[in-house]
Protein backbone atom coordinates (compact mmCIF):
# COMPACT_ATOMS: atom_id res chain seq x y z
CA UNK A 1 0.00 0.00 0.00
CA UNK A 2 1.43 3.18 -0.61
CA UNK A 3 1.36 6.10 1.70
CA UNK A 4 1.19 9.84 1.21
CA UNK A 5 4.00 11.74 3.66
CA UNK A 6 3.74 15.81 3.89
CA UNK A 7 5.27 17.70 6.23
CA UNK A 8 5.70 21.17 4.38
CA UNK A 9 3.38 23.67 6.36
CA UNK A 10 2.13 25.31 3.55
CA UNK A 11 1.00 21.63 1.94
CA UNK A 12 -0.57 20.71 5.65
CA UNK A 13 -2.84 24.25 5.45
CA UNK A 14 -3.73 23.24 2.38
CA UNK A 15 -4.92 19.94 2.96
CA UNK A 16 -6.90 20.56 6.22
CA UNK A 17 -8.91 22.97 4.11
CA UNK A 18 -9.64 20.60 1.72
CA UNK A 19 -10.42 17.56 4.95
CA UNK A 20 -12.60 20.58 6.57
CA UNK A 21 -14.79 21.09 3.37
CA UNK A 22 -17.00 18.52 3.46
CA UNK A 23 -18.00 19.29 -0.47
CA UNK A 24 -14.40 18.73 -1.82
CA UNK A 25 -14.70 15.14 -2.79
CA UNK A 26 -11.96 14.04 -0.81
CA UNK A 27 -12.83 14.24 3.18
CA UNK A 28 -11.57 10.32 3.33
CA UNK A 29 -8.60 11.00 0.88
CA UNK A 30 -7.48 14.03 2.60
CA UNK A 31 -8.21 12.29 6.29
CA UNK A 32 -5.62 9.68 5.55
CA UNK A 33 -2.74 11.98 4.50
CA UNK A 34 -3.12 13.87 7.35
CA UNK A 35 -3.54 10.75 9.55
CA UNK A 36 -0.13 9.15 7.71
CA UNK A 37 1.78 12.44 7.89
CA UNK A 38 1.09 13.39 11.51
CA UNK A 39 4.24 12.06 13.39
CA UNK A 40 6.34 13.09 10.68
CA UNK A 41 5.22 16.53 11.66
CA UNK A 42 6.28 19.43 13.72
CA UNK A 43 4.30 20.28 16.81
CA UNK A 44 2.53 23.48 15.53
CA UNK A 45 1.55 21.30 12.52
CA UNK A 46 0.20 18.81 14.77
CA UNK A 47 -1.65 20.85 17.09
CA UNK A 48 -3.55 22.20 13.62
CA UNK A 49 -4.42 18.67 12.35
CA UNK A 50 -5.72 17.48 16.03
CA UNK A 51 -8.00 21.10 15.72
CA UNK A 52 -9.42 20.12 12.60
CA UNK A 53 -9.92 16.32 13.74
CA UNK A 54 -11.28 17.45 17.34
CA UNK A 55 -14.05 19.73 14.94
CA UNK A 56 -14.89 16.73 12.84
CA UNK A 57 -16.91 13.40 13.74
CA UNK A 58 -16.86 10.51 16.25
CA UNK A 59 -14.16 8.87 14.69
CA UNK A 60 -11.90 11.85 14.06
CA UNK A 61 -12.53 12.41 17.76
CA UNK A 62 -11.80 9.33 19.27
CA UNK A 63 -8.24 8.74 16.66
CA UNK A 64 -6.89 12.69 18.51
CA UNK A 65 -7.85 10.78 21.42
CA UNK A 66 -5.49 7.65 20.94
CA UNK A 67 -2.86 10.18 19.65
CA UNK A 68 -3.16 12.52 23.03
CA UNK A 69 -2.46 9.44 25.07
CA UNK A 70 1.15 9.59 23.40
CA UNK A 71 1.35 13.49 22.97
CA UNK A 72 0.22 15.92 25.32
CA UNK A 73 -1.38 19.01 24.03
CA UNK A 74 -2.33 20.80 27.17
CA UNK A 75 -4.00 23.60 25.01
CA UNK A 76 -6.02 21.28 23.28
CA UNK A 77 -8.19 20.10 27.14
CA UNK A 78 -10.61 22.97 26.65
CA UNK A 79 -11.34 21.93 22.72
CA UNK A 80 -12.04 18.85 24.10
CA UNK A 81 -14.01 19.22 26.74
CA UNK A 82 -16.29 21.36 24.60
CA UNK A 83 -16.53 18.44 21.85
CA UNK A 84 -16.93 15.83 24.41
CA UNK A 85 -20.38 17.66 25.75
CA UNK A 86 -21.64 17.15 22.30
CA UNK A 87 -20.65 13.74 21.12
CA UNK A 88 -19.71 11.41 23.18
CA UNK A 89 -17.23 8.58 22.08
CA UNK A 90 -15.39 5.63 24.05
CA UNK A 91 -12.09 6.00 23.16
CA UNK A 92 -12.74 10.49 24.53
CA UNK A 93 -14.58 8.54 27.39
CA UNK A 94 -11.56 7.34 28.75
CA UNK A 95 -9.02 10.07 27.71
CA UNK A 96 -11.54 12.65 29.71
CA UNK A 97 -11.53 10.21 32.85
CA UNK A 98 -7.63 9.76 32.78
CA UNK A 99 -6.43 12.88 31.96
CA UNK A 100 -8.86 16.02 33.15
CA UNK A 101 -9.40 16.50 36.79
CA UNK A 102 -11.71 14.57 39.42
CA UNK A 103 -13.97 16.98 39.34
CA UNK A 104 -14.22 17.52 36.07
CA UNK A 105 -15.11 13.71 35.63
CA UNK A 106 -17.80 13.54 38.37
CA UNK A 107 -19.73 16.54 36.78
CA UNK A 108 -19.55 14.14 33.71
CA UNK A 109 -20.49 11.21 35.16
CA UNK A 110 -24.07 10.43 33.67
CA UNK A 111 -22.43 11.39 29.86
CA UNK A 112 -19.56 9.22 31.17
CA UNK A 113 -21.61 6.22 32.19
CA UNK A 114 -23.88 6.04 28.91
CA UNK A 115 -20.71 6.22 26.60
CA UNK A 116 -19.11 3.32 28.88
CA UNK A 117 -21.59 1.81 30.76
CA UNK A 118 -21.47 1.56 34.42
CA UNK A 119 -19.17 -1.01 35.26
CA UNK A 120 -16.71 0.17 32.44
CA UNK A 121 -16.71 3.64 34.35
CA UNK A 122 -16.53 1.86 37.97
CA UNK A 123 -13.77 0.52 36.64
CA UNK A 124 -12.03 3.41 35.10
CA UNK A 125 -12.21 5.20 38.15
CA UNK A 126 -11.55 2.58 41.18
CA UNK A 127 -8.87 3.87 42.10
CA UNK A 128 -10.22 7.02 43.66
CA UNK A 129 -12.51 4.69 45.57
CA UNK A 130 -15.87 7.21 46.47
CA UNK A 131 -18.19 6.07 43.96
CA UNK A 132 -20.96 3.69 45.71
CA UNK A 133 -21.59 0.55 44.07
CA UNK A 134 -25.77 0.06 42.91
CA UNK A 135 -26.46 -3.50 43.56
CA UNK A 136 -27.15 -5.79 40.90
CA UNK A 137 -30.76 -6.30 42.80
CA UNK A 138 -31.74 -2.59 42.27
CA UNK A 139 -31.60 -3.07 38.08
CA UNK A 140 -31.42 0.35 37.32
CA UNK A 141 -31.65 1.39 33.74
CA UNK A 142 -28.59 3.48 33.61
CA UNK A 143 -26.48 1.96 36.52
CA UNK A 144 -26.85 -1.82 36.40
CA UNK A 145 -24.59 -4.25 37.31
CA UNK A 146 -25.04 -8.17 36.61
CA UNK A 147 -23.78 -10.63 39.49
CA UNK A 148 -20.08 -10.99 38.39
CA UNK A 149 -19.44 -7.25 37.65
CA UNK A 150 -21.31 -6.46 41.17
CA UNK A 151 -18.98 -9.04 42.75
CA UNK A 152 -15.53 -7.55 40.56
CA UNK A 153 -16.67 -3.59 41.37
CA UNK A 154 -16.81 -4.51 45.16
CA UNK A 155 -13.52 -6.13 45.16
CA UNK A 156 -11.90 -3.03 43.27
CA UNK A 157 -13.59 -0.29 45.59
CA UNK A 158 -12.55 -2.59 48.92
CA UNK A 159 -16.35 -2.79 49.74
CA UNK A 160 -17.09 -5.98 51.58
CA UNK A 161 -18.71 -8.73 50.42
CA UNK A 162 -19.77 -11.89 52.06
CA UNK A 163 -18.11 -14.92 50.48
CA UNK A 164 -20.85 -17.05 50.57
CA UNK A 165 -22.83 -14.38 48.40
CA UNK A 166 -19.74 -14.89 46.11
CA UNK A 167 -20.49 -18.44 45.74
CA UNK A 168 -23.40 -18.12 45.62
CA UNK A 169 -23.56 -15.86 42.50
CA UNK A 170 -21.81 -17.75 40.75
CA UNK A 171 -23.57 -20.68 40.80
CA UNK A 172 -26.98 -18.75 40.08
CA UNK A 173 -25.16 -17.53 37.06
CA UNK A 174 -24.08 -21.17 36.28
CA UNK A 175 -27.53 -22.95 36.28
CA UNK A 176 -29.50 -19.77 34.78
CA UNK A 177 -26.97 -20.19 31.80
CA UNK A 178 -25.95 -23.93 31.46
CA UNK A 179 -28.82 -25.83 33.57
CA UNK A 180 -32.19 -23.73 32.69
CA UNK A 181 -33.38 -24.52 29.57
CA UNK A 182 -33.54 -27.96 27.80
CA UNK A 183 -32.77 -26.33 24.59
CA UNK A 184 -29.89 -23.81 25.42
CA UNK A 185 -28.90 -21.20 23.16
CA UNK A 186 -25.40 -22.63 23.40
CA UNK A 187 -26.50 -26.08 22.25
CA UNK A 188 -27.04 -24.88 18.86
CA UNK A 189 -24.18 -25.22 15.83
CA UNK A 190 -23.98 -21.12 15.22
CA UNK A 191 -23.11 -20.75 19.45
CA UNK A 192 -20.47 -23.70 19.42
CA UNK A 193 -17.03 -23.27 19.39
CA UNK A 194 -15.03 -23.08 15.50
CA UNK A 195 -13.48 -26.16 16.34
CA UNK A 196 -16.97 -28.32 17.00
CA UNK A 197 -18.95 -26.62 14.88
CA UNK A 198 -20.81 -28.74 12.47
CA UNK A 199 -19.81 -26.00 9.89
CA UNK A 200 -16.12 -26.67 10.57
CA UNK A 201 -15.82 -30.23 10.90
CA UNK A 202 -18.12 -33.36 9.46
CA UNK A 203 -17.98 -34.85 12.80
CA UNK A 204 -17.79 -32.65 15.70
CA UNK A 205 -16.44 -35.77 18.21
CA UNK A 206 -13.15 -35.60 16.59
CA UNK A 207 -12.10 -32.37 18.02
CA UNK A 208 -13.88 -32.34 21.18
CA UNK A 209 -12.49 -31.91 24.30
CA UNK A 210 -14.49 -32.09 27.67
CA UNK A 211 -12.19 -30.00 29.90
CA UNK A 212 -12.15 -27.06 26.84
CA UNK A 213 -15.80 -27.41 26.39
CA UNK A 214 -16.66 -27.16 29.91
CA UNK A 215 -14.29 -23.94 29.67
CA UNK A 216 -16.74 -22.88 26.53
CA UNK A 217 -19.42 -23.14 29.04
CA UNK A 218 -18.52 -21.50 32.09
CA UNK A 219 -17.50 -18.84 29.35
CA UNK A 220 -21.14 -18.64 28.44
CA UNK A 221 -22.20 -18.63 31.64
CA UNK A 222 -20.60 -15.33 32.60
CA UNK A 223 -18.69 -16.57 35.40
CA UNK A 224 -14.87 -15.58 34.66
CA UNK A 225 -14.92 -12.06 36.91
CA UNK A 226 -16.49 -14.27 39.30
CA UNK A 227 -13.95 -16.61 39.69
CA UNK A 228 -11.01 -14.01 39.24
CA UNK A 229 -12.65 -12.08 42.31
CA UNK A 230 -12.18 -15.45 44.38
CA UNK A 231 -9.06 -15.83 42.96
CA UNK A 232 -7.74 -12.46 44.08
CA UNK A 233 -9.53 -12.47 47.50
CA UNK A 234 -7.93 -15.85 48.20
CA UNK A 235 -11.34 -17.47 48.45
CA UNK A 236 -8.87 -21.29 48.42
CA UNK A 237 -11.98 -22.96 50.36
CA UNK A 238 -14.86 -21.82 48.26
CA UNK A 239 -13.00 -22.33 45.18
CA UNK A 240 -12.69 -25.97 46.20
CA UNK A 241 -16.82 -26.56 45.66
CA UNK A 242 -15.96 -25.24 42.03
CA UNK A 243 -13.54 -27.44 41.15
CA UNK A 244 -15.23 -30.31 42.53
CA UNK A 245 -18.20 -29.29 40.76
CA UNK A 246 -15.90 -29.12 37.28
CA UNK A 247 -14.43 -32.72 38.19
CA UNK A 248 -18.08 -34.03 38.27
CA UNK A 249 -18.93 -32.17 35.06
CA UNK A 250 -15.73 -33.46 33.13
CA UNK A 251 -16.42 -37.23 34.31
CA UNK A 252 -20.02 -36.70 32.81
CA UNK A 253 -19.16 -35.17 29.75
CA UNK A 254 -16.82 -38.39 29.18
CA UNK A 255 -19.47 -40.42 27.29
CA UNK A 256 -19.75 -37.27 24.42
CA UNK A 257 -18.69 -40.08 21.71
CA UNK A 258 -22.15 -42.04 22.00
CA UNK A 259 -23.75 -39.15 21.03
CA UNK A 260 -24.04 -38.15 16.89
CA UNK A 261 -25.85 -35.14 17.37
CA UNK A 262 -24.52 -32.04 19.01
CA UNK A 263 -28.00 -30.56 20.22
CA UNK A 264 -28.50 -33.99 22.09
CA UNK A 265 -25.28 -33.77 24.02
CA UNK A 266 -25.87 -30.57 25.13
CA UNK A 267 -29.85 -31.25 26.61
CA UNK A 268 -27.78 -34.03 28.15
CA UNK A 269 -25.36 -31.44 29.86
CA UNK A 270 -27.98 -29.59 30.79
CA UNK A 271 -29.57 -32.35 33.05
CA UNK A 272 -25.68 -33.21 34.64
CA UNK A 273 -25.37 -29.35 35.06
CA UNK A 274 -28.54 -29.83 37.71
CA UNK A 275 -27.37 -33.55 38.67
CA UNK A 276 -23.74 -32.35 39.77
CA UNK A 277 -25.15 -29.38 41.73
CA UNK A 278 -23.76 -28.69 45.29
CA UNK A 279 -26.19 -29.74 47.47
CA UNK A 280 -26.17 -26.32 49.56
CA UNK A 281 -27.61 -24.69 46.29
CA UNK A 282 -29.76 -27.11 45.30
CA UNK A 283 -32.82 -25.04 46.45
CA UNK A 284 -32.65 -22.49 43.22
CA UNK A 285 -32.96 -25.35 41.01
CA UNK A 286 -36.64 -25.55 39.65
CA UNK A 287 -38.24 -28.25 40.01
CA UNK A 288 -39.34 -30.05 36.61
CA UNK A 289 -42.60 -30.79 35.29
CA UNK A 290 -43.45 -34.84 35.13
CA UNK A 291 -44.45 -35.94 31.65
CA UNK A 292 -48.15 -37.49 32.34
CA UNK A 293 -47.78 -40.90 31.90
CA UNK A 294 -50.43 -43.22 30.14
CA UNK A 295 -52.17 -44.04 33.68
CA UNK A 296 -52.17 -40.45 34.37
CA UNK A 297 -54.08 -39.36 31.27
CA UNK A 298 -58.05 -38.32 31.07
CA UNK A 299 -59.77 -41.34 29.70
CA UNK A 300 -61.74 -39.18 26.73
Amino acid sequence: MDYTIITKHSEIIKLLKVFQDKKSGKVVESRNILRDSFYFLRRKDMLLVLKAFLNAGKIDMDWVSLRMQKLWFPELMPLLKKRWLSVQAKEVALFIIHNTSRDYVLSQKHLLIKTLGYYQYLVETAPWGEDKIVSPSLNLPDYALSRAEYCRACFLYGIPIDKNEIVKFLFQNIYEFLGYKDCPDWGRPYSQPLNISVIRALDWRKEFSPVLYLDFLLKRANVELIIQTMRDLNMKKEMEILWEWKEKMIDSLQCYSSFEDIECFCKYIVIKVRENFPPQFSYMLLKREKAPTDGNKQKE
